[in-house]
């Protein structure tokens, strides 16, 4: 049975995780990659790409945007159990990576017994973020947006509360809620990938490799991959804007 590594995304971070895929496909060729999502994508050869349906919205749906984002995945594990079942039957899944969005897709992965890994889109600042905030959760009792100081995470500078997303300002919100369940299965999740690289983000490179982040619990390993940028296939990197106006400056 061949070996295999699915990856799951919300259309809105299917950029990022079809970049990880071919980065995956190209480092491990023997073993195959697969990408799900509801979107429409053409992906390179070395990538199969399996489209789940997209699944019936309830009536009185939530409008809030980033609360869609974490809803739908949820609404669409009957579908990604299918998925990953008929997969298993094919190949042995040997990792399992998700978007922070489709978090309620650790539940399905996790009864299968599948080593899930957390990928996070928005740097290794963000993945400090997401594993302290269970402690954060744990020390500040009252809404976050009532708060009007200074939140400290380790690997960040400080952050005022009302700079924090909104969704986070009321601890009884579904977003609130969804975010910090999210943190917690990343706490147990098989792996954190993030695209950063170490020189671009020390500090909280650091704080995530000792375990800051994760002060009264096992740390979860951490993958730095990047930088993972997309290239315009039409133009070459060097004919860019900014970069022939770098080309003229002074050494």
């Amino acid at each position: 049975m061949a070996d295999a590594i699915v990856l799951y995304s919300v259309p809105e971070h299917l950029n990022s995780l079809l970049i990880l895929a071919k980065f995956i496909s190209k480092h491990y060729p023997s073993t195959s990659v697969i990408l799900l999502s509801t979107a429409a994508v053409s992906p390179p050869a070395s990538v199969t790409y399996l489209r789940l349906p997209i699944p019936t919205l309830p009536q009185n749906f939530t409008s809030h945007y980033s609360e869609i984002l974490f809803e739908i995945p949820r609404l669409n594990n009957p579908n990604l159990l299918q998925a990953l079942q008929e997969i298993s039957q094919k190949s042995k899944i040997k990792a399992f990576i998700i978007d922070f969005f489709c978090n309620s897709s650790f539940e399905v992965s996790s009864s299968l017994n599948i080593p899930t890994f957390f990928c996070v889109t928005t740097g290794a600042i963000g993945a400090c973020s997401f594993l302290y905030w269970p402690t954060i959760h744990e020390t500040i009792s009252g809404n976050i947006g009532e708060l009007n100081d200074y939140i400290e995470i380790p690997g960040c500078p400080p952050i005022f509360s009302l700079d924090l997303p909104s969704g986070l300002f009321l601890r009884e919100s579904n977003i609130y809620k969804h975010f910090l369940d999210t943190s917690i299965n990343m706490r147990k999740s098989a792996g954190i990938i993030v695209n950063t690289i170490y020189a671009l983000e020390v500090r909280a490179m650091e704080a995530l490799a000792n375990g800051l982040c994760v002060p009264d619990a096992p740390n979860p390993p951490f993958y730095s991959l990047g930088p993972l940028i997309s290239h315009d296939s039409g133009s070459a990197a060097g004919e860019h804007e900014c970069l022939r106006w770098l080309d003229l400056q002074p050494s």
